[in-house]
């Protein structure tokens, strides 16, 4: 992906893009082996784990609970209970 956008592009965002979201992400023999794009994927409710992925999809977009409600199939109460319940 990087290749192409520095052909459609230039090679300085491209590089600027892995130096954001690739080189960062890499982690030394030292480093912990959890990652921290998963520590909040720990929960059982599958409207949660659904509203995880959307936001995860699309983080900049400026989410409602009732939008976040019906992406997880549930009401705007129950969603909020389930979050909290961990």
């Amino acid at each position: 992906m990087l290749h192409i956008v520095s052909q459609l592009t230039n090679l300085a965002l491209a590089v600027s893009i892995a130096r954001y979201m690739v080189v960062y992400l890499r982690r030394s023999g030292s480093d912990p082996q959890l990652s921290p794009w998963l520590e909040a994927r720990n929960h059982i409710h599958p409207a949660v784990h659904q509203v995880q992925d959307a936001i995860t999809a699309d983080p900049t977009k400026a989410w409602t609970l009732r939008v976040l409600a019906m992406i997880g199939g549930a009401s705007s109460r129950h969603l909020s209970v389930a979050v909290r319940s961990g």
